[in-house]
């Protein structure tokens, strides 16, 4: 008989013993399945890996269930135990030891142990088997063991020690003298979990009997034995571990981590040998030194190590005192003050954080020494560790220094109280700023900038009208934080009050330029006024912060401007800011953009002025704007600026003006200087070649969204576009098309407002030749809701990637023009619409043309 099949007969005898006995100690529950149960089960048998997961929930969901029910568990782990033994796919038959691990009890012992022989499903029962309490299953794994080879022999050890089983200590020191390297050190990590003073014996003495190789393979189960003893309180036996360990033959490694644990057990008592592996060479025991030395002992351990700090090498010193800052204990600070005098600046660099860690007001004199008078590098570590300091007296020893005779201190005192926020004394720190000179004059300005209070805020302001030049930007951003933390008429009826009472020139270019930098509604009327005012320089000053506003709302006095100053540099720089003026929020609708830019071109008189206008003019979907633009694309100065405002309009004007839209491009394509407008401008022409008979005339609105509303919720919510006396006002603009060439009918939302959890409205008119009826197809990506001469026709809440004729819409159009509105809801990720119309009887549509609404004559709207 072969070897394999002897232990196969035997191992087999053997389940049948210990399944009779944890038979009987079992429950002796019916062994009927429920025809529910066993329908569940055989979807179990016949499931294959692949995307249906169902048959796997299911029998998960049941478990759960079983979990609950004391009734129901065996049951169901007789059923899934059936399964892990049936001729079943392996990833079913390991599904349901996954499942046993949750519901396994004595009456699948010997079940369980059968699958130890099936290489397929060894792992998977030790699992299960370490689940199932009860001594029991000790046993019948020590009767099993002698029947097991190679990995589920390995893990059969591995499971006994993980059980902690006292009775399994011999049966599994057999092991530690296998020839398998990995078996070996198995059962030796095994005995150690065990625990046992039988286990202990065991483990010491096959370690002392192992040549050096093997002393190696087993030093981690002694150092995890020793750990344990240690953490237990057991010092003695504990040490008795570590001491075996830490012998001659072993590995550095080893050795190194068996002495900390020596010194983890002398507390106190280790201090002397730690600081002595300091001072000596680098080596792994030392950086073990460096790492013990943030958790030994006690407050007699931190001033041994602290006093250590002088007698030590700089990278053992640096090393230490890193420590010693993580060990949080402040009886080191004395030492590492000592240490802010070394010669060597690293280490000063690291007595530094430390301090930063462990200092309180002890700390405070010597770092503001550091701080004012050191390197860059030491004093910027100086103020961050002043910064950070905890502990009473801090920031009082901090204030107090505002009045030492050395700048220098003073202004490292001020970096410090402003970073960490304290109680300042803002009447010494506005006196330090109206006096101060350099450093201390920044560091003054700074405390005000950050901390300076409403009460401050007339006083910096005469600073700022006060100061020689070279301050006043400082001191001026420092007012503006002050101003931005007040109401804002507090900050803009002050600057009223003083441009009032201004007695120069330079006071009220000054007041101008903060009012500019301030905004709000006052300091916007302050700015207008003064751009009226007859002095130049006044008029310079308002015209520039005008020309940089947020908004668009300066854009009537700056158009004023430049077409009452024909030449000069505030016309310049008006006209700058009235063409930035017409892209900004607050701007002009977006149907009147047209014909203002078209004003502006006529306005500009140098060339500068004009390529400044036509990148305006590209963002603008209108035939006249691409008309004129084209006109410049001869223009020696100006073509390469024409010709890429243009091709960007033309992507504004293809759906609305085809013909126009098509003359243009081919002109571009044939002529244009730039390449990539050639390229784009023939690319443009194919996908328009695409467009078939969808509509592609639209204009969009803005993308609306609500808090706390996704795209379902916002589909019932109405906005602007669906009220007929808002609809107009809307901020309606021409929906570019074009761009996708894999899908040319899209009007892609996403590209032009990105975002989720939002809506957009798409509108368009219709021109039918007769009354007729029309099915309009429609797709979208997500939601969508239909109006048709303003009557609300159809809705889908729902969510989706678009395609083709997703929606058959029935409308009934008038002769002449109609009016389609879509609501469109946006999910995540795509977002767009299509739309073309149809005959009832399914055939194309004909008769039809499609416009902007805003296009049509103002009877026809």
């Amino acid at each position: 008989m072969s070897r394999k099949r002897r232990h196969t007969c035997l191992f087999a005898g053997t389940v049948l013993v210990v399944g009779t006995a944890l038979l009987l100690a079992g429950s002796a529950v019916a062994q009927t399945v429920s025809p529910d149960l066993e329908r569940l089960m055989s979807g179990l048998r016949g499931f294959h890996y692949g995307p249906d997961r169902s048959a796997l929930d299911a029998v998960a969901q049941t478990v759960r269930e079983a979990v609950r029910s004391p009734q129901q568990r065996p049951q169901v782990a007789r059923a899934l135990m059936d399964v892990a033994l049936s001729p079943a796919a392996e990833e079913a038959r390991q599904f349901a030891c996954r499942q046993l691990v949750y519901i396994a009890g004595l009456e699948q012992v010997p079940s369980l142990l059968k699958l130890l022989h099936d290489d397929a499903m060894a792992h998977y029962a030790l699992m299960v088997l370490a689940r199932i309490p009860g001594r029991a299953v000790d046993h019948a794994m020590r009767q099993a063991l002698g029947h097991l080879e190679g990995k589920t022999l390995l893990g059969a050890v591995d499971l006994l020690g993980e059980r902690q089983d006292p009775a399994s200590a011999r049966a599994v020191a057999v092991y530690a003298r296998s020839a398998d390297n990995a078996l070996a050190a198995c059962a030796m990590t095994a005995l150690a979990r065990i625990g046992t003073s039988e286990a202990d014996v065991l483990l010491l003495a096959e370690y002392r009997r192992s040549p050096p190789a093997r002393k190696a393979l087993f030093a981690d189960a002694l150092l995890l034995r020793a750990d344990a003893l240690r953490q237990a309180g057991r010092r003695a036996d504990a040490a008795r571990f570590y001491t075996a360990v830490d012998a001659a033959s072993l590995p550095e490694t080893y050795r190194a981590a068996a002495w900390r644990g020596k010194l983890l057990l002398q507390g106190d008592a280790g201090a002397d040998a730690l600081i002595a592996a300091m001072a000596g060479p680098a080596s792994r025991r030392r950086s073990v030194a460096a790492s013990l030395a943030r958790t030994l002992g006690t407050a007699v351990t931190t001033r041994k190590l602290a006093g250590a700090l002088p007698r030590l090498q700089p990278d053992s010193a640096r090393l230490l005192l890193d420590a010693l800052a993580d060990r949080g204990d402040r009886t080191a600070v004395p030492g590492v003050l000592r240490m802010l005098k070394s010669r060597d600046e690293r280490v000063r660099a690291s007595a530094i954080r430390a301090l930063g860690t462990l200092g309180g007001a002890q700390a405070v004199e010597q770092l503001l020494a550091v701080a004012a008078d050191a390197s860059a590098s030491q004093r910027s570590l100086a103020d961050q560790a002043l910064a950070g300091l905890r502990g009473k007296g801090v920031d009082a020893m901090l204030a107090r220094a505002l009045s030492n005779r050395k700048a220098s201190i003073q202004a490292a005192a001020l970096r410090a109280l402003t970073a960490r926020r304290g109680d300042m004394p803002m009447d010494r720190v506005l006196a330090l700023a109206r006096s101060g000179q350099g450093a201390l004059f920044a560091a003054a300005v700074e405390a005000l900038r950050e901390l300076g209070r409403p009460t401050d805020l007339e006083q910096v302001l005469q600073m700022v009208l006060r100061r020689q030049e070279a301050d006043r930007d400082r001191l001026g951003a420092a007012w503006l934080a002050i101003a931005r933390r007040c109401p804002p008429e507090r900050s803009s009826s002050l600057l009223e009050e003083q441009l009032r009472k201004a007695g120069s020139q330079q006071e009220r270019v000054v007041l101008l330029e903060l009012a500019g930098q301030l905004g709000g509604e006052r300091a916007l009327a302050l700015l207008i006024s003064a751009a009226r005012d007859p002095d130049p320089e006044i008029q310079l000053t308002a015209l520039r912060a005008l020309s940089e506003w947020p908004d668009a709302r300066p854009m009537a006095i700056l158009r004023e401007t430049v077409r009452a100053k024909p030449s000069g540099r505030l016309r310049s720089i008006a006209m700058r800011g009235y063409v930035r003026s017409l892209g900004l929020p607050g701007g002009p609708d977006p149907m009147r953009a047209a014909d203002l830019y078209l004003e502006a071109l006529g306005m500009a008189v140098n060339a500068d002025e004009k390529r400044m206008v036509l990148a305006g003019m590209a963002t603008v979907g209108d035939r006249r704007v691409l008309e004129t633009v084209m006109s410049l694309t001869g223009s020696s100065d100006l073509r390469a600026e024409a010709e890429q405002a243009a091709f960007s309009i033309c992507r504004l004007t293809a759906g609305a003006w085809p013909d126009e839209t098509r003359s243009a491009l081919q002109k571009l394509a044939a002529d244009a200087s730039l390449t990539e407008v050639r390229q784009g401008s023939r690319t443009l022409l194919n996908t328009m070649d695409r467009f078939g008979d969808y509509v592609m005339a639209w204009e969009v609105s803005p993308a609306y969204s609500q808090e706390g509303a996704d795209f379902s919720r916002l589909f019932d919510v109405p906005f602007a576009p669906e009220d007929p006396t808002l609809e107009a006002g809307a901020g309606w603009r021409v929906m570019p098309v074009g761009t996708s060439a894999e899908q040319p009918w899209l009007l892609d939302l996403l590209a032009l407002h990105g975002g989720e959890q939002r809506v957009a409205y798409l509108r368009t008119a219709v021109w039918s030749d007769a009354e007729k009826d029309l099915v309009a197809e429609i797709g979208t990506d997500d939601g969508v809701k239909v109006w048709w001469n303003g009557e609300y026709v159809y809705g889908n809440n729902t969510q989706r990637a678009v395609a083709p004729s997703q929606e058959k819409v029935r409308v009934h159009a008038r002769q002449g023009w109609n009016r389609m509105l879509l609501k469109v809801t946006q999910n995540i990720m795509g977002w767009g619409a299509c739309v073309r119309f149809a005959a009832t009887d399914g055939s194309p549509a004909t008769g039809l043309r499609y416009s902007l609404p805003s296009s049509l004559p103002n009877g026809e709207r």
